[in-house]
């Protein structure tokens, strides 16, 4: 596990090292290269010669040599440092410096090899102003580092040169997205320097894999990956939001009144916006908007905690096939948890294993041994709350179960759920009498005054999996409902955002400036009866805030608005594909028969109607029984009048035992599969046996 504290930055050396100092690091590809293996043992050894030739420290010439003949015949960088060393050697007394240029003409978006003219230039005498200011400039002798650019193209290959062999571009601006029907709809053509170090972390038939089975290398490649991409992130920031500030609209309207026209000053300048992840801010509207969400479901009913296990099937079945440890792919084990983790979290909430739920959230971190870490919040529909010991019991438990009657469930609990004195094994090292992580035995479950469940026992830093976390863009907070930010102030007292270059009359002068959401609120109740029933935490439910307009505006959907208004039309479009089913003529005189015939009462209109979004909701895996605002279906609520005669009729033959043959006529679309269907589940319900066969046609086949 790798784990980095402090700022993450890369440095380089001069192109060969002051008086006294032995060489290190590129050094060594032009100073006294007779003897480089040793230099490279004595480099390790801080200078120090090491003690035996075959074996350096770890290192076997074997390995090292062919290593150093494959990236002076294939590598531009090292053919550069290698020339900087033959020019010294025929002019030792030139004084010149090396140029590792940061721009490059090829097509970022193909494998192009790089060649040694094209990524650095050796270049005599003094620096040019011209030069790019990002370029790395080695000179040919100092003591002082020269500093890589996090968005320089050399960036990777000079410090991963074994595994950017070829001396690969890595990252740089303006890399073109690959032309697709979907790219041409977005409105950005380049990609971010996440998605560039997301894309080279995805294993590819057609694509060496040196990089992902590189271990602890890889691990570094990652941490070094995400820190980069921060550090871009908040170079930015620093860069282009530094003339932003913020005051209250009486501040501006006195600096208006006093004369005064620069806004340099006023305010404060905003530092970090609450949309980087982690910053001060950020975490900050985390926690209100979890708080928002307590105040209106009340305090979580369930905690669940859902650990990585490096030992589930589907990670070892893939780390054994590569001959890899857990440790040495994070990125994998952070794609298996987030996997797992949405499949639990559809088991949770859309699934109902636990009771129907009202509301969830959860937070991922990451322990120090490196695996990922969720803390589940579920605030329960109030059907399904536990208020009672026996509704706890039912869903948690801290018994060890029977070995004889549940082995797998035993040994799962043994492995997994045991922390601290082990009751099965005395001998156990967090078996000791002074260990006091051990839970208070307790006959049967409580509730106590403050809500506090205890439940009862019947007598017996990692940084390469966050930074993986991170590149990927999986969510660190994840909540299901959304939370509306209502401003409030007191009055003159509004927030004004604007540039520090801006001129103070411009900003008073902009159109509703003195608007905020919260006296929006105030124009609304001047207005609309309704809004003033409502509370202003309760607006949002009803109305939708437009900034460009600064005013509320009622909310066009929501199943009791739109169920009142819409089920007539709902209705003509049953009639309409109700004529088309009987094949009959659509004239204007014919369809007013059909009509009459049809008899269309308008609760059998609401009827159809909520068949057809019952049939909607449940292909995307929801009912209207999940909505009490919603109408809801009768028993047996399909059936039509003829349906429901031959469906009696049949159920009580079999109830009363008097069997039959019972012929069903009609043309397609009446129902006939729909009646064999509630027929069959009808029975077998009931414990019945059913079997549907067809004597002839296509469904006998």
């Amino acid at each position: 596990m790798l784990v980095l504290h402090g700022e993450n930055y890369h440095l380089m050396g001069s192109l060969t090292p002051p008086e006294g100092n032995y060489a290190k690091f590129g050094q060594l590809y032009i100073v006294d290269t007779e003897n480089e293996l040793q230099n490279r043992s004595n480099a390790l050894r801080n200078g120090k010669n090491a003690q035996t030739e075959s074996t350096i420290d770890g290192l076997k010439k074997e390995i090292i040599q062919p290593i150093m003949m494959m990236l002076n015949a294939v590598n531009p960088y090292v053919k550069q440092f290698r020339s900087a060393r033959d020019r010294f050697r025929m002019n030792p007394e030139e004084t010149f410096h090396m140029r590792i240029i940061s721009r490059s003409d090829r097509d970022g978006r193909t494998y192009n090899m790089p060649t040694a003219s094209e990524v650095a230039a050796l270049i005599p005498g003094d620096f040019n102003l011209g030069m790019d200011k990002r370029d790395i400039v080695l000179q040919h002798k100092s003591g002082r580092l020269t500093r890589i650019d996090e968005i320089h193209i050399s960036y990777l290959a000079l410090q991963y040169p074994l595994l950017f062999v070829y001396g690969e571009d890595g990252f740089r601006i303006g890399i073109k997205k690959g032309v697709t029907e979907a790219s041409k709809k977005l409105k950005k053509d380049t990609i971010s320097m996440r998605q560039f170090f997301a894309f080279r972390m995805q294993e590819r038939e057609n694509e060496s894999h040196v990089l992902l089975y590189s271990r602890r290398l890889f691990q570094q490649f990652i941490v070094d990956a995400y820190t980069t991409i921060e550090a871009n992130k908040l170079r930015y920031l620093q860069l282009n939001q530094t003339c932003l500030r913020s005051d209250s609209y009486d501040s501006i309207k006195e600096s208006e009144n006093a004369g005064q026209s620069d806004m340099n000053e006023q305010g404060q300048q905003f530092v970090l916006p609450a949309t980087f992840t982690g910053g001060p801010r950020y975490m900050k509207n985390m926690y209100l908007d979890a708080m928002a969400i307590c105040r209106h479901f009340g305090f979580p009913d369930l905690f669940i905690t859902f650990t990585c296990n490096p030992k589930w099937p589907e990670l070892t079945r893939f780390l054994k096939k590569r001959g890899l440890n857990s440790d040495d792919r994070p990125d994998v084990i952070c794609r298996m948890f987030k996997m797992k983790l949405d499949s639990l979290m559809h088991d949770l909430t859309k699934k109902n294993i636990l009771g129907k739920t009202a509301s969830s959230m959860y937070t991922v971190e990451f322990q120090k041994r490196g695996l990922p870490h969720a803390h589940i919040l579920l605030f329960m529909h109030p059907s399904s709350k536990f208020p009672k010991t026996e509704d706890i019991d039912k869903i948690i438990s801290a018994e060890i179960p029977d070995k004889s009657l549940d082995p797998d469930l035993y040994d799962v609990v043994k492995d997994m759920m045991i922390h601290g004195p082990d009751v099965t094994n005395q001998t156990a090292p967090n078996s000791s009498a002074g260990n006091s992580a051990t839970a208070t035995w307790a006959a049967a479950s409580s509730v106590a005054a403050n809500s506090v469940a205890a439940n009862s026992a019947l007598g017996n830093s990692a940084m390469e999996t966050g930074g993986s976390w991170r590149i990927f863009k999986f969510p660190i907070h994840y909540r299901s409902t959304a939370v509306e930010k209502l401003s409030f102030h007191l009055p003159g007292k509004q927030t004004i955002i604007f540039k520090g270059k801006d001129k103070v009359k411009d900003v008073v002068s902009r159109k509703l400036i003195e608007n905020t959401m919260f006296l929006a609120w105030f124009e609304l109740c001047k207005v609309d009866a309704f809004a003033r029933t409502l509370t202003y935490i309760q607006i949002p439910n009803y109305y939708t805030y437009s900034k460009s307009q600064k005013k509320f505006n009622r909310r066009k959907q929501g199943f009791s608005v739109v169920w009142e208004k819409t089920w007539e039309l709902l209705s003509e479009d049953i009639k309409y594909n109700r004529r088309h089913r009987f094949n009959r003529p659509a004239s204007h005189e014919s369809s007013f028969r059909e009509l009459a015939g049809l008899k269309l009462t308008d609760n059998d209109k609401k009827l159809y109607a909520l068949i057809e979004i019952e049939k909607l909701m449940k292909r995307n895996g929801s009912s209207l029984s999940l909505y009490e605002s919603m109408p809801k279906l009768p028993a047996n609520a399909k059936s039509i009048e003829n349906q429901r005669k031959i469906y009696d009729e049949i159920i009580s033959a079999v109830v009363e035992d008097r069997g039959g043959m019972f012929f069903v006529y009609g043309f397609g679309g009446t129902g006939k599969t729909f009646l064999w269907k509630l027929l069959s589940a009808a029975l077998r319900c009931k414990g019945d046996i059913v079997l549907n066969t067809a004597s002839s046609g296509i469904a006998s086949l």
